[in-house]
Formats: structure tokens, sequence, C-alpha cells
């Protein structure tokens, strides 16, 4: 039991944090520490007086910074740092935006598009307006006039911007359909390319993760430096040398966003541990990573992303040997198979409360969605970083980016077929209360993992059997095609004042598409129309309107 010694007080590290950035003051975190402290003690002494001074170390540094937040004084105009691309919403722009002497990163919300990069320092005129969630800073930067660059980024954030510029224009120039949005996001973390019906479709299949930086990528790009090392002949410690460079020029790339820190401390918790030439157990390096990250950032206390990301950890961790133990006995599957449906119905299993309690329903594909993408995500990521770094020649980032944009578009395609179906995601059973939902997730968590360990093989028929009838019962009718109103276009700025059932645009474009318009009619791209040919609408029996279309991709290239 000793690889557990330090969850303890990762939890009252977290516990403590999450407490004083909700209740505002250092009096009731210290209580519940001091309280959890002396119960560890009458178990373990030591436990006792570790999680004792940890949790009373969290609530020091998280009540310094809450306490700067609270006194800040927001003026007319503030000059912020960008730190995030440019993202389009619903009713405007957005990007997370840094300043000087503030421990918490602000979203800017203008309405206009801005031309602001990573890395720019702007002048934002406007008023701070606050969201009142739970948090370091529910302050919200609303800009209303123009954002004016006052200077670009400098030093290695200059180089690092160009850099990922660069990538993204050869991405936006050699790739179209779900390979645009979807490499410079698996790749770099840049989602500025997704149209908001892919972020849909992702979410729904449970493909979002791939969209962000994490621990996969750090495993995958270690790892393959690792094993480059060993091939030209370098020793055990030479090699974990060269995979803490490769991950230090990664974050160097990338950025420091918070799924990169993530993934980065993680990953250097594992390389420290071989360096030493100690075996230490995952759960620990885990629980050193969570109390390294929340001492460090304490907003992070509150953020899905970190706890869905220490949940699927802990989850692989806890849960895999188990599971993969449980469904080796099928002789007939590959054990590689094995052990990638072991690993995600690990994963899917342990964030399924987190994910009930984010967005009050579950994917009831995700477990088969991960499983097809699994295969291209290595090659996405390697290939993609290695375009990256090779951008500055003339013809290499673009015969690399055109040998992974078919793996992207793999992605793309398992995510349409699985998603945007009634029968893709479990709704909330008590929409009442999002607690009770949550509760009925964990219930159901315990069952599907009690089910995998005991029967394997009748939980694995059962859940197909429910998926197909859940296939079939939700089955939406279609609706006829033959007095279709097909309206054909150059470009898309002639759709405006028009109306057709469906929009077809002969125009190739390279930037980022829209399948909509506003007003829900679907909207095609295709250099031969012609060649086009309709064969079914669904019709959304709730909404009582075609909400989506189905045509084949004959007119790409």
């Amino acid at each position: 039991m000793t690889e557990l010694r330090l969850v303890p007080s990762a939890l009252v590290v977290w516990g403590c944090t999450w407490l004083c950035l909700w209740q505002r003051t250092i009096w009731w975190p210290l209580i519940a520490c001091a309280v959890v402290a002396v119960g560890l003690a009458l178990w373990q002494p030591a436990q006792g007086f570790l999680a004792g001074c940890m949790g009373a170390c969290a609530t020091a540094i998280t009540t310094m910074h809450t306490a700067q937040v609270d006194a800040w004084q927001w003026g007319s105009a503030t000059v912020v740092e960008a730190i995030s691309p440019v993202k389009q919403t619903a009713t405007g722009w957005i990007f997370r935006a840094q300043m000087s002497g503030y421990p918490a990163e602000i979203p800017v919300l203008s309405k206009t598009q801005p031309s602001v990069e990573p890395g720019d320092h702007v002048m934002v005129t406007g008023t701070v307006s606050h969201s009142g969630s739970i948090g370091l800073s529910d302050a919200l930067l609303r800009a209303e006039g123009p954002i004016t660059v006052v200077s670009p980024p400098t030093g290695w954030s200059a180089i690092s911007t160009h850099i990922t510029q660069h990538f993204h224009q050869l991405v936006v120039d050699h790739t179209d359909g779900h390979a645009t949005g979807l490499i410079p996001a698996m790749v770099l973390g840049d989602t500025s390319l997704q149209t908001a019906h892919n972020v849909e479709l992702y979410a729904a299949t449970g493909l979002a993760h791939l969209s962000a930086v994490s621990g996969g990528n750090v495993a995958i790009i270690t790892s393959w430096t690792a094993a480059l090392a060993a091939v030209v002949g370098l020793g055990p410690r030479q090699r974990v040398i060269a995979s803490m460079l490769a991950l230090v020029c990664f974050v160097a790339v990338v950025g420091t966003e918070p799924s990169v820190l993530r993934a980065a401390v993680m990953g250097m918790v594992g390389l420290v541990a071989v360096l030493t030439y100690t075996r230490a157990p995952t759960i620990h390096a885990l629980s050193i990573a969570t109390i390294g990250l929340l001492l460090w950032d304490c907003s992070l206390a509150t953020h899905f992303g970190f706890a869905l990301s220490v949940a699927a950890t802990a989850g692989i961790i806890t849960l895999y040997p188990a599971i993969y133990r449980s469904l080796a006995i099928v002789d007939v599957t590959p054990n590689i198979v094995v052990r990638a449906l072991a690993i995600a119905i690990a994963a899917d299993i342990s964030t399924m409360p987190i994910v009930m309690l984010m967005s009050g329903k579950i994917s009831a594909v995700s477990v088969l969605a991960n499983l097809l993408a699994a295969p291209v995500v290595p090659i996405i990521t390697l290939i993609g970083l290695l375009a990256v770094l090779s951008s500055w020649l003339p013809v290499v980032p673009s015969f690399l980016i055109n040998i992974i944009e078919p793996c992207a578009d793999w992605i793309g395609l398992v995510a349409t077929m699985l998603g945007g179906h009634t029968w893709t995601s479990i709704d909330q059973p008590f929409p009442e209360s999002r607690g009770l939902s949550t509760l009925w997730a964990i219930l159901g968590a315990m069952w599907l993992l009690t089910g995998f360990v005991v029967k394997p093989k009748l939980t694995l028929a059962t859940i197909s059997c429910a998926m197909v009838a859940t296939i079939w019962w939700q089955h939406t009718p279609t609706v006829s095609t033959t007095e279709l109103n097909v309206v054909t276009v150059a470009e898309e700025e002639e759709i405006a004042g028009k109306t057709a059932d469906i929009f077809v645009v002969t125009q190739r474009s390279r930037r980022t598409r829209e399948t909509m318009t506003t007003d829900g009619t679907p909207v095609y791209y295709a250099t031969v129309p012609d060649r086009i040919s309709i064969d079914r609408i669904w019709h959304d029996r709730h909404h009582g309107s075609a909400t989506s279309t189905s045509a084949p991709r004959s007119w790409r290239r």
C-alpha cells in the first residue's frame, strides 16, 4: 500500500483549494483540513501530519491569490497579452489573455473578429462582468470597441507564434473537411479551425479530448524519442535525457496551456522516476503531479478538464488490469484490440460521473469511437510534429501533412457516422437535479465495472443489444428527396437572401467551411455539382424539420 501514501494528501490539497476558491475565506478550508488531518492521524500519524501540512500550504497559497483577485481594480482600458487563438462563438469571438500582476486568465469577448495572435499585447476598451462561477476569477472582459495591438510577441514567444501560424496556414492550404480542424488541434491544441458543428460531433462521440494536448501526446513523444535514442546506441540515462529535451521542446512550441502543463508534469514525473532508477508506482506519480499542479496553479481545482484528466489517468491505472484480465478470456480477439478496448472502457467508466456533472449527458459511443480512432492518433501526432519542426522547408511539411490528412479524415468519418443521432448520447435521467443525475452516473459506472470484471461476455452482449435496440427505437423517418429545392451558387456570399432545401457551393475553398446556414439549411461544397447524389434526409421527429443530409463525397480531389 506504499504506492497510495500520497493519495490522501493529494485529495486534501484538492479539497482545500476548491473550498477556498468557493468560500473565499481561509477559515473553512483550515477547519476541514484540521478535521481530516486528525482523522488520518488516528489511523497513521505520518499520514495525518503530511496531509495537514500540505492542506495548510495549499490553503495559504490559494488565499493569497484570491485576495489579489478580489482586490483588483479594473479600468476602462486594459492592456492584456493574448495566450490563445481567437475562436468564434455563437454570439461573437473570444480569446484568453493574461495581465501582468493578475494571477488568473481572463476571457476576452468581442462582437467583431479581432486581429489578435497568441503573444500579442493588445489594448481592450470595455467593461468587466462576472459570471458567478466557482474559480480563482470569474471576470469576463467585454470589448466595446476595436481591439488594437500594442506590441507583437517578442523572444521565444514570437518564434513559437511564427511556427504555429505557418503550420496553421499550411494545413489550411493543403487540407479540407475534418482534417483542417483536427490536425492543428491534435498536434498543437489549436481548435480555431474547427466549426461549431464538428465540435459538437467530437463531444457527442467522446473524441473531444483528441483536440487538446494531453498525456497521450506526451507518452507518444517521449516513448518514440526513447526508442530512437536506443536505435542510435544511447544508454538508459541518455534516452531519458533525450525524451526530456523532446518534451521541453514540445511544450515550448505548443505553449503553457493548462492541458499541456498537466501532460508535461505527468511526463516529467515519469522521466524523473526512470532517471533515478526507482520503480515509482504510477498512482504515486499521479499523486505527485496532482499536488504539484494545484500548488503551482490553484485555479485548476475547479477546471473540469483537470478533473477529467486525473480521473481518466486514475481509472486506467486502477481499472485497466482487472478489465483486461476479464476481456482476455475471449480468445478470438487479438491482444492489441483487447488492450485498447480495456483502456477505453476504464477511462470511460472513471470519467462518466464527471461528464454527467459537466454536460448533463453521457456519450453512448465513446468507447467504440476511441477504439476506432486509436490506430491513427500516434501517426497524426508524430508526423504532425515533424511537419511543425520542418515548416521552414519548402516541400517537406506539405508532403507530411498530405500523409496524415487521410488519418484525420478517418477520425472525422468516425465522428460523423457515430455522432449526430438521438441515440448517441444518454441524457441526464433527472433534468431537475444535476446532482441526482451524477449519482445515477456513479451507480451506472459501478454496475458496468462489476459487469466487466465478473461477467465480461454477458456485459458486452447486453450493451451491444441495448445499443441496437436504442438505434432501432429512435430511428427517425426519412424525408422524400424527389422534390428537393437544390440551389447551386458559386460563392458562399450568394446564399444570402435565397431560400432552398440544400445549397451547393461550387467554388473550391481552402478556408474553414460552414456546413449549415443560420436557419439550418445544409450547405455542401463541390467543384463538380452534377456528380452530387443526395440519397436521404433525416427528419427530426422532435422539431419537425430536416436537420441533416447524407450525400457521397465523390467531388473530393
